[in-house]
């Protein structure tokens, strides 16, 4: 029997009756939030995750927290961007393919003004606003680490953490536990890892499924197990009804740069008044099976892509795809053809620079372009119009000629998956629902009102495609010239036409996360619920695909500072 709706309960604790927010800072192109830690309550920034599962903060006898970011940049980063750089797949054979059959330049003429070989350049450019931050301030002063000899309710397990990122960057340290402060709620006991050697200058506050987490990560170890995350435990622990959370993220001109006011999560209830439009649930789906046959994280469903204009609407992609969802990358990653499609369907003048990866033009020439949206159309019945000027990136600082270049921030996955991150999150209302390993998604309405509903006390349709997952066994597809235009439906009424509207508002997918834990992460092993999607097909892909949380992030950073 299929059910068209499914009606959230909590059935192993009483209901409580209540959630909590927190609010998010926008810092160039990452989302943070403000946790506490410890018995003294000690303020720590983090970054915010949706495709990792763990939460690791940095030690304050760590080294990196007595560097400023500018001395950070000049010694750790200045490697960790070269290495970064060195790590950027060359051009597959697919893709050179392509750019040759749309007539892409391949390190033309804009390629020739790259500054370096590292992407770098001495002087960062002065109009550059977002990147709000003391650039001679240690970064532990500003965004804060943790000293547990100030706290009374400290516990290590003297276990050892360890996780290394595709880009180059790693953080190692031990498995602890102690109080967690998220908003309000106090965590008794939540299990974390305090980093004492890293490259980074943020911790990262995980808030995937807690099959996801490095404990878990070893597929042939016999003691690999799950533990309750921060989201677990405020289920667990009576907080919230469901281990679920929502994602708000404000556009960038919605939003005035005031500290943490950027967005919001909301543990355990939804803000309806932040959504416009159909709101659907869609199962999570595991591309992995065969080697993680229990790994669930927001892989769900695009059924279509579009980029749409006043005049016309170009669907660049209708084969269904998998795209992780992801707030912790800062870059979205398509497959080859697709990603060639969208480039072609902004504007035929982009040039593929192949240093940095990224199709890269003259700002100049995107005076309409910029005004184009694209279209994401999940299922039957929702379509996240995303405005391209999302996707774009100022990477003038790269170049030596003085022009102003744009970038767009999408790159080629090589494994057919793609991920979509906080430039696409940035129009859809996420619901995070890891308890029954599904995700709720509809268009954002930016609005500074509330309509908040908690877990319990409300209902999210299915959509009707819920059951119809996407499948490995679609044809490969070929490449295709021809980009579809027609008239009369738009997304919004099926994936066979397109038409105009008014704009409302992946190194490679396989970019995966690798990492080694040894210990525990608490004295118990505690599994969070996952469900098992009856009409799932999977792959003979090999690694997960875990998070980007820190793979694009430092070179996304150091574009931002240049």
């Amino acid at each position: 029997m299929i059910i068209n709706h499914l009606v959230l309960t909590a059935l192993s604790i009483a209901l409580a009756n209540d959630y909590e927010s927190l609010d998010l800072r926008h810092i160039g192109v990452l989302y943070t939030a403000e946790i506490q830690i410890g018995s003294d309550e000690t303020e720590i920034e983090v970054i915010v995750d949706t495709g990792s599962a763990d939460l690791w903060v940095i030690d304050s006898d760590a080294a990196v927290c007595e560097l400023s970011y500018d001395e950070i940049e000049a010694n750790s980063f200045s490697s960790a961007s070269a290495k970064f750089m060195d790590k950027i797949a060359p051009p597959s054979q697919e893709l050179l393919d392509g750019l040759s059959e749309f007539g892409f330049a391949l390190d033309g003429e804009i390629s020739q003004y790259l500054a370096d070989k590292s992407g770098r350049v001495s002087k960062r450019e002065e109009n550059q606003q977002d990147f709000n931050i003391n650039r001679d301030e240690p970064v532990c002063e500003q965004f804060g680490s943790f000293d547990s000899s100030s706290s009374d309710t400290f516990q290590s397990n003297n276990s050892a953490f360890g996780i290394a990122y595709l880009d180059g960057t790693t953080a190692n340290g031990t498995w602890v536990r102690d109080t967690v402060r998220i908003g309000d709620f106090a965590i008794s006991q939540q299990s974390f890892a305090l980093v004492n050697i890293t490259d980074n200058y943020m911790g990262i506050l995980g808030l995937g499924p807690a099959t996801q987490q490095t404990t878990n990560s070893n597929p042939i170890a016999a003691n690999r197990f799950t533990y309750d995350g921060v989201v677990d435990s405020l289920r667990s622990q009576g907080f919230i009804n469901s281990a679920s959370f929502s994602v708000y993220l404000s556009p960038d001109e919605d939003n005035e740069h005031d500290e943490f006011s950027d967005g919001e999560i909301l543990f355990g209830a939804i803000d309806r008044a932040k959504i416009d439009g159909p709101f659907r649930l869609f199962p999570y789906v595991n591309p992995y099976k065969p080697v993680y046959p229990d790994q669930y994280t927001s892989y769900v469903t695009v059924s279509t892509i579009a980029v749409s204009s006043s005049d016309e609407t170009l669907i660049i992609e209708r084969r269904p795809r998998l795209a992780l969802i992801d707030t912790g990358a800062t870059f979205s990653y398509l497959p080859t053809y697709p990603l060639i499609r969208l480039a072609f369907s902004i504007h035929g003048g982009f040039e593929y620079v192949s240093q940095l990866g990224l199709f890269v033009i003259r700002t100049s020439s995107l005076s309409v372009a910029r005004n184009k949206v694209i279209e994401f159309k999940f299922g039957e019945d929702v379509v996240i119009q995303s405005p391209v000027s999302d996707h774009l990136l100022d990477v003038s600082g790269l170049f030596t000629d003085g022009q102003q270049y744009s970038a767009l921030t999408v790159r080629e996955s090589l494994d057919g998956l793609s991920i979509l991150g906080d430039t696409f999150i940035k129009s859809a209302y996420l619901f995070f629902d890891n308890e029954n390993s599904q995700l709720g998604i509809g268009q954002i309405n930016v609005t500074d009102d509330e309509d908040i509903e908690v877990v319990g006390d409300f209902t999210i349709e299915r959509d009707p495609a819920y059951s119809s997952t996407w499948s490995s066994d679609l044809p490969h597809e070929t490449p295709t010239r021809a980009l579809s235009t027609a008239s009369g439906g738009g997304l919004g009424t099926g994936i066979n036409t397109a038409t105009s509207r008014a704009s409302s508002r992946s190194t490679s997918g396989s970019t995966s996360r690798t990492s080694s834990t040894s210990g525990s992460a608490s004295g118990t092993s505690s599994g969070a619920s996952s469900a098992t999607q009856n009409d799932e097909t999977s792959t003979d892909l090999g690694a997960p695909a875990a998070s980007l949380s820190a793979t694009p992030c430092l070179f996304a950073i150091l574009l931002l500072m240049l």
